[in-house]
């Protein structure tokens, strides 16, 4: 544990570290609205079931602070999704009567220099109000807009828009993703829209899994025959210091199956018994010592591995134990 369990904790936690939103995203640029882009696009693609979720961008302007119009400016976007409820924002209702309402980042709000997280923003070209009713966190494949305003709606209204940002479930859907949007292209020219995706941080992922994987293996394959090796030595241990004994329940009519299984099931016990105490003391020596450590899943794997492997290796010394002639066990000194 204090080895492979250490190598696999690491492993998850690198993983953890690159297997962001951002590598898990590919995102859809119409030039100059060739393609029609609309918000249904937001819906017809949250469909599958390899898409995690998808964010329309429409509008977007430079905004600045209301009181000061000649202040720094920054960006304001129409976003249209169905995510912000499952992060704890609601959709600022939109209504012709009232000004538009809006959720800014940190970043935007900084720039402003609204430090109540709330005020009035204009848009430099029209002249129209926007309020800022809060901050708010954007998921890391929106990372390019982490110093804007962010105007959403919900993905039901009908509106163009711009660009999609489609986040898949896992990093390496990536590739099946950019072949489910690209047959919606199908009849467009490249000049059109512009495709990105995050493939070769996908490659570059898998290539630092397999390799990590690898080497973790190694420490698994060790630790497991070491464990074997050692409980093999200690059942054919304990069945030279019980010949005499295993002889006498032989000459009461005890059957070889009956001794076979008698030294098997004492080391399951004791297998058993000892990978939980190991895992656990493993567990808490690496968690004290603040370095990685393994999962769950992975420490229940390797307590049935050890416990298997230990009581297959214990089956040699016990077909040795049963299969001894009692009288001359019964003559051991």
């Amino acid at each position: 544990m204090l080895t492979a369990g250490r190598g696999e904790g690491a492993q998850a936690q690198i993983l953890a570290q690159i297997d962001s939103a951002e590598i898990r995203s590919v995102t859809l640029h119409d030039n100059a609205g060739a393609l029609g882009l609309d918000t249904s696009w937001v819906s017809e693609l949250e469909r599958y079931s390899v898409v995690e979720a998808v964010t329309g961008i429409g509008r977007t302007v430079d905004v600045t602070i209301s009181a000061n119009e000649d202040g720094t400016r920054v960006s304001a976007s129409d976003i249209y999704t169905t995510w912000l409820p499952a992060v704890g924002h609601a959709f600022p209702t939109q209504t012709m009567k009232h000004p538009t309402s809006a959720l800014a980042s940190r970043g935007a709000l900084q720039t402003l220099g609204f430090e109540h997280d709330t005020g009035v923003v204009r848009v430099v070209s029209g002249g129209e109000d926007i309020v800022i009713r809060g901050p708010i966190e954007l998921p890391d494949s929106l990372s390019f807009l982490a110093n804007s305003v962010i105007i959403p709606h919900n993905a039901d209204e009908s509106a163009p828009i711009s660009s999609l940002v489609i986040t898949t479930a896992h990093a390496e859907d990536v590739p099946l993703t950019l072949e489910i949007v690209s047959s919606y292209l199908t009849g467009h020219s490249p000049d059109d829209y512009s495709l990105e995706s995050s493939t070769d941080l996908v490659n570059v992922r898998e290539a630092v899994k397999g390799e990590l994987t690898r080497n973790n293996y190694v420490s698994v394959l060790i630790s497991l025959g070491v464990a074997a090796a050692l409980a093999m030595t200690l059942v054919w241990a304990v069945a030279l210091l019980k010949r005499r004994d295993f002889g006498r329940r032989r000459a009461l009519g005890a059957s070889r199956r009956m001794i076979i299984g008698l030294v098997t099931g004492q080391m399951l016990l004791l297998a058993t018994v000892a990978s939980i105490n190991g895992t656990v003391i493993g567990v808490l020596v690496l968690a004290f010592a603040k370095v990685p450590y393994p999962t769950i899943r992975f420490s229940l794997a390797l307590i049935i591995a050890m416990t298997v492997l230990s009581t297959l290796a214990s089956i040699v010394p016990a077909l040795w134990a049963g299969n001894r002639d009692p009288l001359t066990e019964l003559r051991v000194p």
